[in-house]
């Protein structure tokens, strides 16, 4: 026969290290969640300063290089759409991990809480079937909270993985019709830029009207 003095302090201590795994987890998500919005913003940034050494390039007569800098901004635009989707993912496991990792410690407090009041009933009734029953289903839970545990950090693990995966594999797929398609829609959007550029540039150096 199970005694509840032996085995609440026992599944307190197990809760207890689910409770530090979890934040160990929520870590892990965090620090993921952060990086994947420092990529976003790096990506940003650089986006911002092509831009702007287009716009130099253009207004020093260096089309070839205002060029090759509005191509590698379109590249990186689609990039960034890509980040975005990263970070996204990365905030929604996070916020899992947060929301496992609270409710174990509210189960560790309540079940700190009310250890010595369980056990003193569990003594009075004599330690019977219902003491026995109640530590089953304590250990149910401990084990249903594992598995939520286990699986949340498995799930991070999983994106990490796939997001390295994708990283690695860009660009070494087959040039496909859609890419084609979107080879030529990035010229024409190249072209376009380069033209805005142009436009701002000669009305920026035309002089003043005299009056």
């Amino acid at each position: 026969m199970e005694e509840p003095e032996l085995v609440l302090p026992q599944l307190v201590k197990e809760l207890a290290g689910e409770v530090v795994a979890a934040e160990k987890a929520e870590a892990k998500a965090s620090a993921s969640a952060a990086g994947a919005q420092r990529k976003l913003d790096e990506a940003i940034g650089r986006a911002n300063r092509l831009q702007q050494g287009a716009e130099l390039a253009l207004r020093q007569g260096r089309q070839d290089i205002a060029r090759e800098a509005i191509t590698e901004q379109v590249r990186l635009e689609e990039e960034i759409e890509k980040r975005r989707a990263d970070l996204a993912r990365t905030e929604a496991a996070l916020r899992d991990a947060r929301t496992v990792r609270v409710q174990l410690s509210e189960q560790l407090k309540k079940l700190e809480d009310r250890s010595e009041a369980i056990i003193s009933r569990a003594r009075a009734a004599g330690c019977g079937k219902r003491g026995r029953n109640r530590g089953r289903a304590g250990r149910d839970t401990t084990r249903s909270i594992l598995e939520q545990v286990a699986g949340m950090e498995a799930a991070v693990d999983e994106e990490e993985t796939t997001l390295a995966i994708a990283s690695e594999t860009v660009g070494a797929e087959d040039v496909s019709l859609d890419e084609r398609l979107r080879s030529l829609e990035r010229e024409s959007l190249i072209e376009q830029r380069l033209e805005e550029i142009r436009a701002r540039t000669k009305m920026g150096n035309e002089p003043e009207e005299e009056g």
